[in-house]
């Protein structure tokens, strides 16, 4: 919901910034079922990030919410090849040993991912301290205050699909090209979701013992222009679509040994 194209929000790729993107890496291993069908597992560890002051939206901009979370993910999913890699002699001279045939595969999957957030705002105005804190313990929208609002999980379940392409480059080595997309089932990744609560509440009842009273409620409603664009029970965020996130990896892939069995061979000593 935070920063996003110049317009009223939208969803998913249509509200894409990026200058908002964050590194990320990755780490798994795939085991082939068969030719064109691997199963693989992955870790990744990223950051999200989203400033309304981005944006000239004016609504959105006089918001001037902000945001960076980092972003823990492990996934299991299929992989299926629409082309088949095949070995053989190169440029089919016998005993030149290579690769021929199809050295470009794309393949495409689906998985489900368990990931963790924790979104953090920086004080860059109220009191200028340039620390980060953490908004789901301050309570942004109320969560401790207002019996309607519970504090959100920061773990979850994601359903993801994307697009993979390898290039070979020997029998052992690959280079390819990860990009895929993730729905959550939270609306709280960057900790915005529904409406204003009461900031002086909020301020009374922060449970944090570092952060002064008047930084929490900065935090809750951080608007440029304190008028009728904001205010208890006015639109904060937008419920009605929970959050998504994208990760794009570049990764270079080493072909393990097997046996007969299709499982690695490994060997330990000398």
């Amino acid at each position: 919901e935070l920063g996003g194209a110049d317009h009223i929000g939208t969803d998913f790729v249509r509200d894409f910034e990026f200058a908002m993107t964050r590194p990320s890496f990755t780490y798994g291993m795939r085991y082939f079922i068969r030719r064109d069908l691997s199963a693989a597992g992955t870790f990744a560890y990223g950051w999200l990030r989203g400033a309304d002051n981005r944006t000239n939206e004016p609504i959105r901009n006089n918001r001037n919410l902000q945001f960076r979370s980092p972003l823990a993910e492990l996934s299991l999913r299929l992989e299926y090849a629409l082309m088949t890699e095949k070995r053989g002699h190169r440029y089919s001279l016998k005993k030149v040993r290579g690769q021929s045939g199809n050295r470009f595969i794309p393949c495409v999957y689906a998985g489900l991912g368990l990931f963790w957030f924790n979104p953090r705002a920086k004080d860059i105005n109220q009191l200028g301290t340039g620390k980060w804190y953490s908004l789901r313990k301050i309570g942004t929208e109320g969560q401790f205050v207002t019996t309607t609002r519970k504090p959100y999980p920061q773990v979850g379940i994601s359903p993801q699909v994307g697009l993979y392409a390898k290039w070979l480059i020997n029998r052992r080595w690959n280079i390819a090209i990860d990009l895929g997309a993730r729905w959550t089932g939270t609306d709280y990744m960057d900790d915005v979701s529904t409406t204003y609560a009461d900031p002086e509440k909020i301020a009374e009842n922060t449970k944090y013992e570092d952060i002064p009273p008047e930084l929490a409620k900065w935090f809750a409603d951080p608007s440029l222009l304190q008028d009728n664009k904001t205010g208890i029970n006015q639109q904060r965020g937008d419920a009605r679509d929970d959050d998504s996130y994208m990760f794009g990896f570049i990764t270079l892939c080493y072909r393990l040994k097997t046996g007969r069995d299709g499982w690695p061979i490994f060997k330990f000593g000398y």
